[in-house]
């Protein structure tokens, strides 16, 4: 097994530089191609860092969520992404801590980083705490890429144009949609839901939209269980 003194001889950096990069120092200043070449460098010479240095450095991942445990268990899809992010975390050794609106952020020293699931529906104040932690941060479901911020989000957009696809592959064209608008008791921003927007542009461009097909009730998540 390759030492760090033996990537960086490869690599053609320092010792010290390899260290920092393979493990994520966020304060180190190294353009994007030195920091590839390090981590394929490391891969091919088979470097792991040792159990030990693991074990001693090991953090917890804050989770946090915009809503109350009561909330969240009638929302399956929050609930499916917080518990898919914990199962990752397991898998790559990694604890997790979730937090909820009441409960207090951890003190930074104490975590590797944190996961934002949404960003309009925290409070300014949360948000802030957040941000000065200054650890590494990713919010879920929202495009933060704009704000600075790395995001990971669902292409629905994406996914309804091919599952409109399926059908006018098979000749359909009179398809319809049956959604439904949140309770603005659960979701203060009552957003209208944005799979329906993609599914009106998609057929409005055919030619093929007509609003008698597409099914639409105001829906409270308790119904989904």
């Amino acid at each position: 097994m390759a030492t760090i003194r033996e990537v960086a001889k490869a690599a053609g950096v320092s010792p010290a530089t390899v260290s920092r990069v393979l493990n994520y120092d966020q304060t180190l200043s190294v353009n994007e191609a030195t920091r590839q070449k390090i981590f394929e460098t490391a891969e091919a010479m088979h470097y792991h860092k040792s159990r030990k240095t693991r074990k001693s450095k090991q953090k917890r991942l804050a989770i946090c969520l915009w809503c109350d445990q009561d909330q969240e268990i009638k929302d399956l899809y929050y609930y499916s992404i917080r518990t898919s992010a914990q199962a990752e975390a397991k898998k790559q050794g990694l604890e997790s801590q979730v937090i909820y609106p009441a409960d207090p952020l951890p003190d930074p020293v104490a975590l590797s980083g944190i996961i934002m699931i949404g960003y309009q529906q925290y409070s300014p104040d949360r948000l802030n705490e957040v941000k000065k932690s200054g650890l590494p941060l990713v919010f879920v479901d929202t495009d933060t890429l704009k704000l600075g911020y790395c995001s990971v989000v669902a292409d629905f957009g994406q996914a309804m144009q091919e599952a409109l696809e399926v059908f006018w592959g098979q000749g359909k064209e009179r398809i319809a949609l049956l959604d439904g608008d949140l309770d603005s008791n659960f979701d203060k921003n009552n957003l209208v839901d944005f799979r329906f927007r993609d599914y009106k542009k998609s057929l409005a461009a055919r030619s093929q939209y007509d609003p008698g097909l597409s099914l639409r009730w105001k829906l409270h998540p308790s119904v989904w269980l």
